[in-house]
């Protein structure tokens, strides 16, 4: 049986992820917004955590679906340096180290557009610099769209050109 603590940081997690996905795929909001959602969301775990005497047991945080849904809303919204702030700041407060769904989230929606492809492979430039082991990852990954290996083979190139 499942305790109510324990619940409750599910529910938590729950609710927080699928603000967060509406926020991003609400046609009116920003990416200031969807980020004040995510503030929100942050203050309330943050009451939950003050007020509750199993607070040691349970630490009411975010897991790497919040955060990859958080990353998701912002791409969404075209703001790709949020996204890139949330992957350096934001993972790392939550001992979360970028994987290969996060580099999938943050650059898999710029792959099927051709338009977005200067931006994808410099989102992929960036994040192989900085995390090379998902790109190896996506790279090696059967079920990787060949769309996005396109992508990710041209920002790795002009990694090394620059």
């Amino acid at each position: 049986m499942l305790t109510r603590p324990f619940c409750d940081q599910i529910m938590l997690q729950v609710v927080a992820s699928v603000w967060l996905d509406s926020a991003g795929y609400d046609p009116e909001a920003t990416s200031d917004e969807v980020y004040c959602v995510w503030e929100a969301i942050k203050k309330y775990a943050n009451i939950i955590r003050e007020q509750r005497l199993d607070s040691k047991v349970f630490d009411y945080s975010f897991n790497s679906n919040n955060l990859n849904s958080l990353i998701e809303a912002l791409v969404r919204k075209g703001d790709l340096n949020m996204a890139w702030r949330v992957i350096r700041e934001e993972m790392p407060k939550h001992d979360l180290i970028p994987d290969k769904m996060v580099f999938y989230t943050l650059v898999s929606q710029l792959s099927v557009n051709g338009r977005l492809w200067p931006l994808g492979k410099a989102m992929v430039a960036r994040f192989n610099k900085h995390y090379p082991g998902p790109v190896a990852a996506a790279l090696k990954d059967p079920e990787c769209p060949h769309t996005l290996k396109a992508m990710i083979y041209a920002g790795i190139r002009e990694t090394a050109d620059n």
